[in-house]
This record gives structure tokens, sequence and C-alpha cells, in this order.
């Protein structure tokens, strides 16, 4: 009976265990495996199934249940190498309710030519590989170009754009050798007979965008109905050695003649040649047929100038040239202190003895005067009689000027702020809240070529003329300052808010074309409590009329930097100025005013701004003048990926301010997806134009038509149009200038920012020009009083963020003042144009006398010596000390308001 038992015990385990071998695992994921990213050479033979298994959690091998998608080319599960760049694939497998997907990323790198040739696939053996990479053909200004393989020749079928270069095709990487001539030769035929461009360089990503191999060299071929066989040779000549350049075929339009046509290219060849007998002559860049420059400018004759020969390379060391005079007589010396006109002949000669010449007619003229608009203030003349003036700022002051006169009454020429003229919508609505029973004191600068009785008058013209105070001066042609009290009636109504007036038509009632009167530091001020202070009663705006610099953060200018044109732009009392720096000017683009995403630091570079609508009519209004008259261009399109143009419009611009309209409407069936940029092309305006020479914008508006047809209203496209700026006062800092020797300097807190604009620069030391910090900045009270309390043998960092318009080197100067000058640390830093950090670390003396409060100083008078204008940018000042653990730098609170925070000015 025990085996039996035994046996049925046994019985029992074995079924138990056969039982639980049989239970299934549930199927819950599947892993795909062998998708690797990988990269292949052009034309591998790749299968995207080999090697690619997917394996259940269940154990079960489900790699014949793979499938994927894709947007490259994959037949019979073979991927088209012959495609170069990245290709993406999907991997799906799918059981059930289960779903496993992975992605792939396969690279087909560029094909590489066969051994002992110099370009890939140059008999299009293998279709269009190798000439028709997206980095080297190139589609815009209307030109297109169609590439396909037809019976074993490239062809072409080409819209020809508006340059040479728009389309084109051709091929990069090709290992050109320097001192090497190369043979360049290629089969081709047209269907009408048509002239291509042809040229050897490398293309680059940013400007100058292209790098010539054979600069100055040009090389057109008349492509005719018939197959014929091509050719040109080039030297191989570059500073240094350069194998990423290659053959451009451009197929625009070229020498004025716009076809379009189908095209076929085959045989393209390079080959090692040897040069033909040289008889080219150099050719000469950035020789201006005319240029002009201002009086007392510093001009070098061979700034910006080179010379370029096919076989002999940069021959620019070898220019020479003569300058003669009105008489034809030669100059030594060119002498720029008085206007006059001369000519510049420049020459060059290569090594086989061709010479080019180049001649350049100079003229150097009288500067314009420096002026800018005070948008604070307005003037108004008896115009529909026949008088005309113009209101602006010079020098720091306010001058009126008469252009033309026929005033027989005093209100009939009138100097005024109100709050019409600060931007207001209301004519005559005063700016100026007056309290009753309350007296005032009015201060002001002013002289006049004519001398005799003014009247000022503050009161309110709504609805009809109340004077609230009236008080007659009598002006001369010396600057004196002008002073009066008035206390207003305890009993009157002031409740409508004043003007500030000056009635000058009685003083100019003899006057001609030219007189003028001249206006500053105008304050009103009012008694305080304790009955004998005047304080400011921030009635005036902008009284000290000075010349206000700021960075308007929306715009940007673009330039040919490449070939030596430079130029600034600002913010200048309400409006925009473009000022040329350096002029190389050629091409309408060569110069652009730019308002799209990159410049509102919202996108790539020259990505726009604008979402234009198809079918939309829009008005562009915007305010310009030019110190050079002649035309311009608005361009309104997209850049992305080459240029098309949405709306291009050319206009005519004068010295004189005035406001341009612009109405265009897109095509219903446009296609207007990229948003656009707004563009003023300005080179041709400024081809030849003077260093100084200027571009005024203003009131910058883009507008829809609304949907009854008629009224126009804000698109919301154009940010900061009226090229304004948040300014203010940045507390505790202050400037200190010569200005007892003519220099003249304002300092103004702006977008966070500490911004000191040199008005007049008479600078010849370090000292004579400084940004500082110190208890006199902070309370007023004491002059060169210090602020910050250091300690001997304690270490230091000072940290702040600068940047100015004129590179070089300033000082930092942490020192006292009283009773006279000693260092407690002193260092010179260089800064640029582009703000940049500061780090300072310094350990005083453990036996130093430290006991005097420091200023904290930046000496830039070296920095700005000889420079009339400028400007200094300073922010995020810090002063921290080394912690006692040696290491660690903790905040010492020895600055105050170092990032530059604004006061609001009322």
């Amino acid at each position: 009976m025990r085996k039996r038992v035994l046996f049925l015990s046994l019985l029992a385990v074995v079924g138990l265990f056969l039982v639980a071998c049989n239970k299934t695992t549930e199927l819950t994921s599947i892993t795909i495996s062998g998708a690797d990213n990988v990269t292949l050479d052009f034309q591998a033979t790749f299968n995207v199934l080999d090697g690619v298994t997917a394996l259940g959690n269940d154990g079960v091998d489900y790699t014949d249940q793979i499938t994927y998608v894709s947007t490259s080319d994959i037949t019979d599960d073979l991927l088209d190498t012959t495609a170069t760049g990245n290709h993406a694939i999907q991997y799906n497998v799918s059981v059930g309710e289960v779903l496993a997907q992975t992605w792939r990323y396969i690279t087909v790198s560029e094909p590489q030519a066969e051994e002992g040739q110099m370009l890939v696939n140059p008999d299009f053996a293998t279709g269009t590989t190798g000439w028709d990479s997206d980095s080297v053909v190139y589609q815009a200004d209307g030109g297109t170009i169609a590439l396909t393989n037809e019976d074993g020749a490239l062809k072409a079928e080409v819209v020809a754009g508006s340059n040479p270069y728009t389309p084109r095709f051709g091929q990069m990487n090709v290992p050109f050798e320097n001192g090497v001539t190369y043979l360049i030769s290629f089969d081709a035929k047209s269907s009408a007979e048509k002239i291509i461009n042809l040229q050897v360089g490398e293309l680059l990503s940013a400007d100058p965008y292209f790098t010539d191999f054979k600069p100055g060299v040009v090389i057109h071929k008349t492509i005719t109905t018939d197959w014929a066989t091509y050719s040109y040779k080039f030297t191989m000549n570059q500073p240094e050695t350069n194998h990423r350049g290659g053959l451009l075929f451009e197929l625009g339009t070229v020498e004025s003649q716009t076809v379009d046509a189908t095209m076929w290219f085959d045989n393209i060849k390079v080959e090692v040649s040897t040069p033909d007998a040289d008889e080219t002559a150099p050719a000469f860049a950035g020789v201006n047929a005319t240029k002009q420059i201002y009086v007392d400018s510093v001009y070098d004759p061979m700034a910006g100038v080179s010379a370029f020969d096919a076989l002999d390379g940069d021959v620019t060391a070898d220019i020479t040239y003569v300058i003669t005079d009105e008489n034809d007589a030669v100059v030594d010396t060119l002498s720029t202190s008085a206007a006059g006109n001369y000519t510049i002949t420049y020459s060059v000669t290569d090594a086989a003895g061709n010479t080019q010449t180049a001649v350049t007619l100079l003229s150097i003229v009288e500067a314009p005067l420096d002026t800018y608009a005070l948008p604070e203030w307005r003037a108004f003349a008896n115009t529909w009689e026949g008088s005309d003036v113009s209101l602006y700022g010079m020098n720091g002051q306010m001058v009126l000027m008469i252009n033309n006169a026929n005033f027989y009454e005093s209100w009939q020429l009138q100097i005024i702020q109100d709050q019409f003229a600060l931007g207001g919508l209301v004519d005559n609505e005063g700016s100026m809240q007056l309290v009753a029973g309350q007296t005032y004191k009015v201060t002001f600068d002013a002289k006049s070529s004519v001398a005799g009785d003014f009247a000022v008058q503050i009161g309110s013209s709504l609805p009809s003329w109340v004077a609230y105070h009236s008080e007659t001066l009598s002006v001369t042609n010396e600057m004196q300052t002008f002073s009066f009290d008035f206390t207003l009636d305890a009993a009157g109504d002031y409740t409508s808010k004043a003007q500030f007036k000056l009635e000058l038509g009685g003083l100019f009632g003899s006057a001609v074309a030219g007189d003028s009167f001249k206006l500053d530091n105008v304050k009103i001020e009012e008694l305080d409590t304790d009955g004998v202070t005047f304080i400011d009663a921030n009635l005036i705006v902008a009284g000290d009329m000075e010349k206000v610099v700021y960075q308007l953060e929306e715009w940007r200018a673009f330039s040919n930097t490449w070939e030596g044109s430079t130029t600034t732009l600002a913010g200048i009392n309400g409006q925009m100025v473009l000022t040329v720096t350096g002029s190389n000017f050629s091409q309408g683009w060569h110069l652009q005013i730019i308002q799209d995403a990159f410049a509102l630091g919202t996108g790539e570079d020259n990505v726009g701004s604008m979402q234009l609508v198809a079918g939309q009519t829009y008005k562009v209004t915007f305010d310009a003048k030019s110190s050079i008259e002649g035309d311009f261009a608005l361009q309104i399109g997209s850049s992305i990926p080459s240029w098309v143009a949405y709306h291009s419009e050319t206009l005519s611009v004068t010295q004189q301010m005035q406001t341009f309209t612009v109405e265009f409407t897109l095509d219903a069936a446009g296609d207007f997806t990229s948003p656009a940029q707004f563009k003023l092309e300005l080179g041709t305006l400024f081809t030849g134009a003077p260093v100084g020479a200027t571009f005024t914008l203003d009131n910058v508006v883009i507008q829809e038509l609304d949907t009854d047809g008629v009224t126009y209203i804000d698109a919301g496209l154009i940010e900061n149009g009226a090229m304004d700026v948040e300014l203010y006062q940045a507390e505790a800092w202050r400037a200190f200038s010569n200005s007892w020797e003519g220099s003249n300097v304002t300092l103004t807190g702006m977008n966070g920012q500490l911004v000191l604009n040199i008005l007049s620069g008479n600078f010849y030391e370090g000292w004579h020009l400084q940004l500082i910090q110190d208890q006199f900045a902070i309370d007023g009270i004491t002059d060169n009083e210090g602020s910050i309390q250091f300690v001997a043998g304690e270490t230091y960092r000072v940290t702040f963020d600068a940047k100015a318009s004129i590179a070089g080197d300033f000082a930092l100067q942490i020192g006292s003042s009283i009773p006279s000058w000693v260092a407690y640390h002193s260092e010179t830093l260089s800064v640029t144009t582009d703000m940049q950090t500061f780090t300072v670390d310094f350990t005083l003396d453990a036996a130093g006398d430290f006991t005097s409060p420091a200023q904290f100083k930046l000496e830039l008078g070296n920095l700005f010596a000889g420079a009339q204008t400028g400007q200094f940018v300073l922010d995020n000042v810090l002063i921290q000390k080394l912690d006692t653990d040696g290491v660690t730098y903790v905040d010492a609170d020895f600055i105050v308001n170092g990032t530059m925070d604004p006061t609001p000015v009322v």
C-alpha cells in the first residue's frame, strides 16, 4: 500500500507541473532591433530590412510582420542611395492591440569623384548626381531651373531671373590647387541662343556669400542651338588653399538679355593646363567713378581699393596713383582743409607688362550742419500768406530758420510746446496743468539774428485764446538768459491746460531768408512751500534741446561690409538716422534698412515678420529725407529660401522730410505664406556717397483696407515705426566732461542701460570724459565725495558690461578725490562696438589707508580723443568681495542701481 500511495502522489505532482508548463505568456510589447542610424556611401546597395528584427516579450519572432514608411524612394526594400543627405524610415509591427514603432535615419554621403577626375559624374552617366545639390542650385528673382537627365546629358529647363545667377547649377568641393592653371570645357546646346555667365569660386552661407577664384575676370559664353564645345582657362590664385569651391553655370539675365530656354550640357571637364600668353590687364575693385568727402575728413585714396590679376593674383601692392587738381597740376599731398575738386588716376601693371588704369573724380565739400529733430516742439507760421520756416535742433539748441518771411503781426510766427506738439491729436490743446494761486518762474536762453521785442505767451487756446500770463522781452544777437516770475490769480480758472508759446512775428516783420532765432534751456519752476525756493514743476519737456541718441531694437541696417561699406543706425529724437561711415555701394541691395524677425529677435537671418494675405490691399506710409537726393526702392517680400518680391516700388527722396504713400493689392491666387520683410534699398541712392551721408526715416505704418472697401486700418505689421524709445534718468550716476573747452555730453537711461552720448567732443586726456558713481551722484551735496567704503587687505571683483561706438582703450579708476586724487585701483581695458562683460579682480594693500570713501569712475577721454560725437553704453555694474572661504565672491553692496533701472522722467 505504501508504494501505491507514493505512485499516486508522484502522479499528482507531475500533473501540476504539466499544467504550469502549458500556461502561455501574454504579449504586451515588441522590441525592434537592428534599426540603427547609419551613414552610407553614394550608390551603395542597402536593403532597409537587412538585420532588422522584431521580438515579442512572449518569445515569438515577429520579424516577418515588419512594415515601414518613408518619404524617400525605396524599391523592393532597396533605398535609393543616389539621393544624398538624410533619409528617415519608420518601422512598424502591429500584432493585435500591440504596436511597436521606431525611427531610423540613414545618411547618404555626397558622391566622390572617380580617381583621376576632379568632378563627380562629369558625363552625367548617373543622372543629375553631383550637379543638383540644394546648396548649389539657386532659384530667385523670378528665375527657375528644372534639372533632369535626357539621353545621357543634363537637361535644364530655364526661366531666366533678373540676375545672372538666378538661376544657376554647378558643383562644389572641386580640389583646385593654388598656382595651377585649369582648362574648363563642356559641351552644350540651347533651344534658343543664350548668353550664360561662368563662375569659379566658393559659395558661402553668409556675407559676402561668394569667394571668387578669378576676381575681375568675367567669362560669358553664347550657347547656340547646335551642340558645340566651349572652354576657358583660369589660374587659381588664393591667399590659402581652398578645396571647397567649384564650378557655377549661371543662366539668368546676362548682358541685359533675359532669355528663357531649354538647355543641355554634357562632358564637363576640369583639366590641368598651361596658361595662355598673358594679354589681360589686372582688374581694379573699390575704385568709385565719383566720390564726395567733407572738409577736414581723413581720406586715404587707397582705402578699399584693390587689384587682381588672372595669373599673378592679388597685385594691390603694385598700385600707384597720381592726384591732380582742377588745373591738372599734380598734387603731392592732398589736403582736405578746403573745398575743391581733384582727379585720382590709379595704375597697376602685371608681370607680363599689361597695365590697367582707373579714375576717381573726388569732390571735397563743406559738411552739412549736424541737425536733428525736436519732436516735442513745433513752429507755427502764416504759410497761407507765403511765410515758411524750419525748426530743428543743432548743437544742443533749437534753431528756428526763416526760409521766407511775410509776417506783420506777432502771432504769425510762433514757437510752441503743447499737447499737439507732444503727440496729441487736437490742435492747440495745452500740455501744462497750472494751479490757481501758484507762483511760477520761467527761464530760458535765447538770441536772434534780428534784435527787437518778442512775447512769451502762456495760456489756453481752447475754445479760444485765454492768456494766463504774457510777458514782452527784448532779444539781441548775443545769447542771454531770460527769467521772470508770475503768480496766478487765486480765484482764476486754470482747469484748461496751457500752451507755452513765443510769439516772434513782430520781431521778424522785416526779416529775410536766413534769419534765425535760437532757443535753449527752457524751464518752468514753481515756488516751494518755504516761499523762497523754486523747484522744477516738470511742465516743459525736452527744454534742453539736446540730441538724444539711442538704439532702435526693432530695426537693423545691412551693407556690403565685405567691400568696405559700413553704417550706423540710431534713433535720434524720435527719428531713425542711418549714417554712412564707409562707402562702397554699387547696387541697390548693398545698403538696406530692414525690419524682419531677425531684427525683432524672433527668427533667423532674413526670416520675415509680416504675415500678408493674398488678395488684400495695403497702404504703406512713412516719412523720409536724405542728405543725397535721388531714387531708392521699397521692397516687401520673402528671402526664404530666396528673394520673392511681394511688392516693389521705386521712390524719389529729397533733403526735405516728406511723407510717402504706397498702395498695393496682393494677387488673390498668390502664395504669401512665407512672412515678409520690410526693406528700403538705398545702395543705388548712396553710390559714391561721402562718409557722413544720412538717410532719415520716421512714422512707418502699414494699413490694410477694411471690409467697407474705403477705410484703412492699422494692420499691426510694423513695430516701433515711430522710432521711439523709453528714456529716463538712471539715478545714482553722473557724467563729467571738459565743458569749458567745448565738450558737451548727455547721460540717459535707455532700455535698462546707461547711455553716454557725446554731442560735441574736445577730449585729449583721459579725465576729460568720465562716467562716475559717488556720493555726489547719489545725493548731489558734496562734489567728488566717494560712496564706497573699501577695507584694507580685502580682495574685490568688479564686473560690468560695456560697448562704445569707437573701439579702443579706457580706464577703470577706483579711488578718492578728497582732498586730491588717490588711486585705490586703476586698470586699462579695451572696449569694442559689441557689448562684452569686463571682470577685474584686485586686492587692497593690507597696510594701506582706505578710510576715505571711493568713487567708481570710467575715464573715457582717451577713447574718444579726436571724436566729435560718439556713444558709450554701460550696464550691470557690480562690486563683489572675496568671501571667507577664499573662493566665493559675494555682493559688497557698494554700487547703487548698477542695473541702470529707470526712474521715469515725467
